[in-house]
């Protein structure tokens, strides 16, 4: 007997795919557990009882009928089918699943760099309150960007990354599995890899599916992806292993397929209060100084202004 916050899966002694598998002592056995069940999530709460055969290994589902998934109501709406484009973009269905999820567990075949950078800041916030995150990508065909990786590879906190080394056996899911506090979860799959045009104004079908319905796809959804984990072609993603990567992969060009190059993103401009700060440090170097003190509140674009500051330099040193 598994028990979690608002439910409890009841399975038999031994492996059985089907309820008629079971003998008769054996299924009388089960139907003694759901009352015991019902009586641990409270007598005072309504629960439903769920049949599971999916293949797998049969068990029984006791659960409170009323427990709710905790983002329905913050959701642009909570349809299984998430269509895609500027209507539908899976975009705004991602980010709330990041800002209240535990953990993540991500399988996709291409990470570009325009994808991460959207969500990015809600990983890493996620990371910050004690969450953690698993990431399976890969090197198929050549797509995902290095500078993508190095961005997974700058997130600090509980992460686990890891690549599908494609040379053999091609690599192609987009999954996402979260994990929320008060046990339940959701599960997404569909067609969007992970760059800005997939999330936002692409057509794209990603279906979801809310545990509090029934927990069986993301319980199997969840240990597929740790048996991918295992298979040989998997090794953990480092800062090594991008470098040899960016280099074979300039070697090797991308070949022709229908993966979309999307447009490099417009160079960065200097806001107002850059823009007032490059003009005081040019203001001081005309005047003759040869050192300058810069100080800027966290989130002003310190970086930025360095290299804004520097474009015209032969030589820089960056510490």
């Amino acid at each position: 007997m598994l028990r979690r916050p608002h439910e409890i899966v009841i399975a038999p002694r031994r492996h059985v795919t089907r309820w008629r598998d079971l003998t008769h002592s054996e299924q009388t056995a089960l139907t003694r557990w759901i009352a015991l069940a019902q009586d641990e999530l409270g007598k005072e709460n309504r629960s439903q009882v769920t049949f599971a055969e999916d293949g797998l290994h049969m068990h029984l589902r006791v659960h409170r009928s009323w427990i709710e998934h905790p983002l329905l109501s913050g959701l642009p709406h909570d349809r299984q089918l998430i269509s895609g484009g500027n209507d539908d973009a899976l975009h705004s269905h991602l980010l709330p699943y990041i800002d209240h999820a535990r953990a993540i567990d991500l399988a996709v075949s291409f990470l570009m760099r325009s994808g991460i950078q959207l969500i990015l800041p809600h990983l890493r916030d996620m990371l910050a309150r004690g969450g953690q995150l698993r990431l399976l990508t890969s090197d198929y065909l050549n797509v995902t960007e290095p500078d993508a990786l190095r961005l997974i590879l700058d997130l600090d906190g509980a992460v686990s990354r890891h690549v599908f080394q494609a040379c053999k056996t091609p690599f192609h899911p987009k999954a996402w599995m979260f994990h929320f506090d008060n046990g339940t979860g959701a599960l997404l799959v569909g067609s969007s890899n992970l760059s800005k045009t997939a999330l936002t104004n692409g057509i794209e079908w990603n279906l979801r599916l809310f545990d509090h319905k029934t927990t069986t796809p993301l319980i199997t959804a969840t240990s597929t992806f740790e048996a991918l984990l295992t298979r040989p072609e998997v090794t953990e993603l480092t800062e090594g292993w991008v470098k040899a990567y960016d280099n074979r992969r300039i070697t090797n060009p991308l070949p022709a397929i229908s993966v979309p190059q999307e447009p490099s993103a417009p160079a960065p401009q200097p806001h107002a209060i850059q823009a007032d700060a490059l003009a005081a440090l040019a203001a001081t170097r005309s005047e003759g100084y040869r050192a300058g003190l810069a100080v800027l509140a966290t989130g002003l674009g310190k970086t930025y202004l360095a290299a804004f500051d520097s474009q015209t330099f032969e030589r820089v040193l960056f510490v």
